[in-house]
């Protein structure tokens, strides 16, 4: 599938290594969508940080070897468990603002850095998340959406919250096509509500065309995400329906 900004003088399209049929676009009337960033790949795009998406993604042990790898390519320091403690009145998502909210009313200091899921059998992935620095150490305030007690954290060094986040990294542990055509797009799309979200706000507005180019995007992660949930193969059948193999259908 290819899935470009469309209107302009120059065309700027991505391939993404599948296809589909194509249909004319319908008028655009000015559509408008409000969308808290930067949203998930596996989970619904209600969030202003890299959140946690509600299936597939686990949390994995703090010395697992590809963990440590991913580290290791981040320049962050060992990975380690953080206990998760929701602070009064926390948003779930918003771990930059529920930190700075903790430090502005009881002290401490936000601490930046990477926290780790496993999509097991297929990539670790890292997001760059917030976490507070109290008495006790290191707490993770920001609640969980399936009720975790605890993350993987990596301090970062390197890095901190300036009102723009980092792009989710992944480690890839089953390397294909589609798994690969997967974790592009998910870059893609976040770049894409990056840009239409001014610094330090968690909502994103998106206008016109690029909400169309939003959509399209969503549908065809839905859709490679179908694949990879059944091993990546092309032999399997393609989502769509039709019957056939996806290398011989989309």
């Amino acid at each position: 599938m290819t899935f470009c900004r469309r209107g302009s003088g120059s065309r700027s399209t991505a391939t993404l290594g599948v296809r589909a049929d194509h249909t004319e676009d319908p008028p655009l009337r000015n559509p408008r969508l409000s969308i808290v960033t930067p949203g998930r790949p596996l989970g619904a795009p209600d969030e202003s940080c890299n959140c946690r998406p509600v299936t597939d993604l686990v949390v994995p042990p703090a010395d697992e070897a590809h963990v440590l790898a991913l580290a290791r390519r981040l320049q962050a320091e060992t990975p380690a468990l953080v206990p998760v403690r929701p602070f009064p009145g926390a948003v779930v998502a918003d771990c930059f603002g529920n930190v700075a909210q903790r430090v502005g009313v009881g002290g401490g200091e936000a601490v930046y850095g990477w926290c780790f899921w496993l999509f097991p059998d297929v990539w670790v992935e890292a997001e760059f998340h917030a976490v507070w620095r109290g008495p006790d150490g290191l707490v993770d305030g920001t609640p969980k959406r399936n009720r975790e007690q605890a993350i993987v954290f990596a301090v970062d060094p390197n890095r901190e919250y300036t009102g723009r986040t980092y792009n989710t990294v992944h480690h890839l542990i089953l390397r294909k096509p589609l798994v690969e055509a997967y974790v592009r797009l998910i870059g893609l799309r976040t770049d894409l509500v990056e840009s239409c979200r001014e610094p330090g706000e968690p909502n994103a507005a998106l206008e016109g065309q690029d909400v169309y180019l939003f959509a399209e995007a969503q549908a065809a992660e839905a859709f490679l995400l179908t694949l990879v949930r059944g091993g990546a193969s092309r032999n399997s059948p393609c989502p769509c329906g039709g019957g056939d193999k996806y290398k011989r259908c989309h």
